[in-house]
């Protein structure tokens, strides 16, 4: 019995020992998945900026120009020597002419990249492929060897030949060099001969940083040796418990002075704060590392955490703002879901500052893990939060108000908040957004009163207006017209239809509450009529829409409607599952019930959505409403794809590749819009398309700036709203009144759509149609009134207090207040 009690006890004791080894070794394994992931990050900045550099020029303007022989039969062919210089060729510039006046569809030409007698890479290109007098760019698949010969071999496969001969009558041909470049041959062949002269090429020779390479190899060298070595030292050194307690102590009061410059600093946002702001934000950083030393006693797992979460906080607003454009804010933690889904259509890469960084805190927290427990009583960090609590109130007094308070955010643009107050502190004071402020003057009874006030002096119906039957409604994704702005350097009409269309059409422009991002608060706004300007900012869709919610999909059923809605990609997206339910859809269509897609690079194009809508237009019987978020237009821009070309080109110095890619997606959109209006045109029952931007897209800061002619930092209050301005139109396969240049913010739109199609209001919708008529635009960012004048939220008039007032009532009502909500608000009398 005493033998196996003593078994038992050592399998125990060697299960603790495996344990407690375990439990130690987690820290290690963490710090170096966090040493891997850094590598990874930075490495993709140095692929993703490569230096380069080219050989030989481009020529596209010469006093006299030379040329090689001409093909005339099938078997005729070029070829020219070449040797790389050095590693890392990546592209041939090819210099053609097409020497003819006029071409057909069926030529085609062939270059081939030729080693040792093997075609290593062929293509086949047509005369649309090619820019006659100009250079044609042969991306290399597999990077040539240095010093190695290789031969570049362009024949040409088919072409119109004379009649009763063999021979082509339209040929490609290829210029000659005037300088030598040191890659080319100084002759060329032509079916077997030498000729004199080489080929006009240029070299374009691409390849990594290598002082990018070196400096993160030095890095990595250092940081390996100085963490085997701290382990030694701290074993061969020896210092006195009263020393070792001073260290501990030091490290202690030190750690949240670190957690705040990794974030910061990772971030971007330490040089652009203030002194006040960096006290703020260190009392804010004690404080949570405070609360968190009440749970983990451990210095070494306390700096593992709150130095990770820094960590993690900085690089969430540093990648959020590169991709969206817009600053990170607390409420986008309850749509974690939405970002997953997209997070790998992006290149995360760290700047060389930025990995310095998180290196040097990888390192402090390797210090950290030296240390023992850092033992406290209950009432030591009792009194030390008591103390943090007591600064922080004194702060904030000496500083005109509370440490954290709603004036300091800058609510319409809360990136320029992070920069001046810093992260932490401004995420802190986002907390109280949670809950949405009750308007002083709210009660039922007001709202009781606000709408038979509504309900009094109903909303004049247009003349003559057909009742629509079919009401289509498409929130295109990132569909902007950017000539509003201002002129858009190119050759080529970037909307066509929308700018010709001036039959049976109403059109005009939205206010949007995003940019860049945020596809849900605006359609929120569209499909409500609520407005974000009163509610506590992030995504409703996250946090305000709720069983039962009214608005256009509920307003429609009443009336007899099969309500539809669509978006092609994932149903939990911004959580549409469940909020098209609550919104009353009939049927939701996402990509898991869409069916076989139809991709543009890599989102369903608009012209397959398009279709889609019409299948199921035709399944239906009776009233037809749809609702559809489109996808084809969804950022980012940077990566170019196979299947899709860009037709736009801009024309400035420098170069904008994600504008072209985008501005010609854009014409993609005018088209599939046009043809759906074609379509409807043939149907006979009354049936009404809109169409409108969610928001703009985020494309180089440049091109933005080459639109409004200035920096955007340099932006008036006037001007930074037209960030936020997309198009709307409205058309119809039945006579209705033309209107142009009509403007409103998303909040209206739902309103106005129902009256101009002839059909029933809530009298929550009355009551926004009428303050629509008064105060066009409502948004985070002011109003702007019916004199035409732009109003931030601190300088608006006293004639236009009393509307807005009523509408936080309504609202307030309608959000936050749902358990005293007045229903007969918010529904029509008819009932389908």
């Amino acid at each position: 019995m005493w033998r196996r009690e003593r078994v038992i006890g050592s399998a125990g004791g060697r299960l603790c020992k495996i344990l407690k080894l375990l439990m130690r070794s987690i820290p290690v394994m963490v710090i170096i998945g966090y040493f891997a992931l850094l590598n990874l990050a930075f490495r993709n900045y140095i692929v993703d900026n490569p230096i380069e550099e080219q050989s030989g020029e481009k020529y596209l303007e010469r006093e006299e120009n030379r040329f090689t022989d001409m093909f005339q039969t099938e078997g005729d062919y070029i070829e020219q020597k070449f040797i790389p210089q050095k590693a890392g060729l990546r592209m041939l510039g090819i210099r053609l002419a097409i020497n003819h006046a006029g071409l057909t569809d069926d030529f085609q030409l062939l270059i081939e990249l030729r080693r040792e007698g093997k075609v290593i890479q062929s293509k086949q290109i047509t005369w649309e492929e090619i820019d006659n007098w100009r250079y044609y760019e042969f991306e290399l698949e597999e990077e040539p060897e240095a010093g190695e010969e290789y031969y570049l071999r362009i024949r040409q496969l088919v072409g119109p030949k004379w009649e009763n001969q063999d021979k082509y009558r339209i040929s490609y041909v290829m210029f000659l060099a005037e300088e030598h470049v040191p890659e080319n041959n100084s002759y060329y062949v032509y079916n077997g001969k030498k000729s004199d002269g080489e080929f006009e090429l240029y070299y374009v020779y691409r390849y990594d940083d290598d002082k990018l390479l070196r400096c993160q190899k030095a890095v990595n060298i250092v940081f390996i040796l100085a963490a085997i070595m701290m382990p030694v030292l701290k074993r061969f050194i020896k210092i006195s418990n009263q020393g070792k307690g001073r260290i501990k102590a030091m490290l202690y009061a030190m750690l949240p002075i670190l957690g705040f410059l990794t974030a910061e600093i990772t971030a971007g946002n330490l040089w652009t704060m203030n002194l006040v702001s960096i006290i703020k934000n260190l009392l804010v950083c004690y404080l949570a590392m405070l609360l968190l030393n009440l749970f983990i006693k451990r210095l070494g797992l306390l700096a593992l955490l709150y130095m990770t979460g820094c960590g993690v906080l900085g690089l969430v607003q540093y990648f959020v703002l590169q991709f969206r454009g817009s600053a990170f804010v607390i409420q986008d933690i309850f749509a974690w879901r939405t970002a997953a889904t997209v997070a790998d259509r992006y290149v995360y890469e760290i700047t060389p500052p930025l990995f310095l960084t998180l290196m040097t805190a990888l390192y402090i927290i390797c210090i950290y893990q030296q240390v023992g427990k850092m033992m406290f009583s209950i009432r030591t960090r009792g009194n030390m939060l008591l103390g943090i609590a007591c600064a922080m109130g004194f702060v904030g007094i000496c500083s005109g108000g509370f440490l954290i308070s709603p004036h300091l955010m800058n609510v319409w643009d809360l990136a320029a908040s992070y920069r001046r107050d810093g992260i932490i502190l401004t995420m802190a004071s986002e907390v109280q957004f949670l809950v949405g402020d009750k308007p002083m003057s709210y009660s039922v009874d007001a709202v009781r009163g606000i709408m038979d006030e509504t309900l009094s002096s109903p909303t004049e119906k247009r003349k003559n207006v057909t009742k629509a039957e079919n009401l289509i409604v498409i929130m295109n994704e990132s569909f902007s017209d950017l000539e509003n702005i201002g002129g858009v350097a190119t050759e080529t009409t970037l909307l066509p239809w929308l700018h010709s269309v001036d039959e049976n059409v109403i059109k005009g422009w939205l206010s949007v509450p995003v940019f860049g991002g945020g596809t849900a608060n605006t359609e929120y706004e569209a499909l409500t009529g609520n407005t974000m300007a009163f509610l506590s900012g992030g995504s409703p869709y996250q946090t305000n829409v709720a069983e039962g919610e009214s608005g256009l999909a509920s307003t429609l059923k009443r009336q007899g409607f099969y309500a539809l809605a669509a978006h092609p990609y994932m149903a939990d997206n911004w959580n549409r599952r469940t909020v098209y339910l609550d919104m009353d859809f009939d049927l939701f269509l996402s990509e898991e019930n869409w069916g076989e897609m139809e991709l543009m690079r890599w989102c369903e194009s608009d012209s397959a959505a398009y279709s889609k809508i019409i299948e199921q237009y035709e399944e239906q019987e009776g009233n037809f409403f749809t609702f559809l978020v489109t996808m084809q237009n969804h950022g980012g821009y940077a990566e170019e794809y196979e299947d899709f070309q860009n037709t736009v080109e801009l024309d400035y110095e420098t170069d904008y590749p994600e504008a072209e890619q985008y501005l010609s997606l854009l014409q993609e959109s005018d088209k599939a819009f046009r043809d759906l209006t074609e379509y409807f045109s043939q149907v006979e029952e009354p049936t009404m398309l809109v169409m409108f931007g969610d928001h703009l897209a985020t494309l180089e800061n440049g091109f933005y700036e080459e639109l409004f002619g200035k920096p955007l930092e340099d932006l008036d209050f006037r001007e930074t709203q037209m960030r936020y301005i997309t198009p709307f139109v409205i058309w119809t396969n039945y006579d209705i009144e033309e209107e142009y240049d009509v403007i409103m913010s998303t909040n209206y739109l739902g309103s106005y759509i129902l009256n101009a199609a002839g059909l029933e209001m809530t009298p929550y919708q009355q009551f926004l149609y009428h303050l629509w008529e008064k105060i066009p635009v409502v948004n985070v960012r002011g109003i702007m009134a019916d004199d035409g004048n732009w109003y931030e939220w601190h300088e608006i008039p006293e004639r236009y207090a009393e509307g807005l007032e009523e509408y936080k009532v309504l609202q307030y009502n309608n959000v936050y207040d749902r358990k005293n909500r007045v229903e007969g608000l918010f529904a029509t009398g008819e009932e389908g």
